[in-house]
């Protein structure tokens, strides 16, 4: 503080008086020392996470014909994301269903949430399609997003991939 004051002194010297707003009067209001507010946050506002570097399942999607796609493969690095295009599988019809799922090893899928677009291109199979993008953190949470490329329409689903550990007790029982 008092290399300011010093500073100013100087420029005074030379340059005459300040002139009220100018930066140099604005940075010497600034640089006083204010009184600091502590506070506490509540227990709620912390949260300790845990940050994974690897994957630890796989995560898909279920199509129709009960069929297992990997769009992220086991132990890959995160963050990562995996991108396909799904075709219908049945002829003239309006909805695509799709469920997100996660695997271990070759046991059944473990499925996460279910997407669901409404008004695809009414068409012989393989005309109506939909690009799926799914996005994993380092924390396992993610979000999977369904594009129509006929109707514009964007639906996306939130969750969260069960640690290997919870998976796996699941598994035995």
């Amino acid at each position: 503080m008092l290399s300011l004051l010093l500073l100013a002194h100087r420029i005074h010297a030379i340059r005459g008086p300040f002139i009220a707003g100018s930066s140099l009067t604005k940075h010497l209001k600034w640089s006083r020392p204010s009184s600091t507010i502590t506070s506490t946050p509540s227990s709620a506002e912390l949260a300790w996470v845990q940050l994974h570097q690897h994957a630890p399942t796989s995560v898909g999607i279920v199509d129709a014909t009960n069929q297992y796609h990997e769009l992220i493969a086991s132990n890959s690095r995160l963050p990562t994301y995996g991108r396909k295009r799904f075709e219908s599988v049945f002829d003239y019809t309006s909805t695509m269903r799709l469920s997100l799922a996660q695997r271990i090893g070759y046991h059944a899928p473990n499925i996460l949430g279910d997407i669901t677009l409404d008004g695809v291109r009414y068409a012989k199979a393989g005309d109506a399609y939909a690009n799926i993008t799914i996005h994993l953190e380092q924390d396992l949470s993610g979000k999977a997003v369904a594009y129509d490329g006929y109707t514009k329409v964007t639906k996306e689903i939130v969750f969260k991939v069960l640690e290997l550990r919870a998976q796996e007790k699941q598994l035995a029982l």
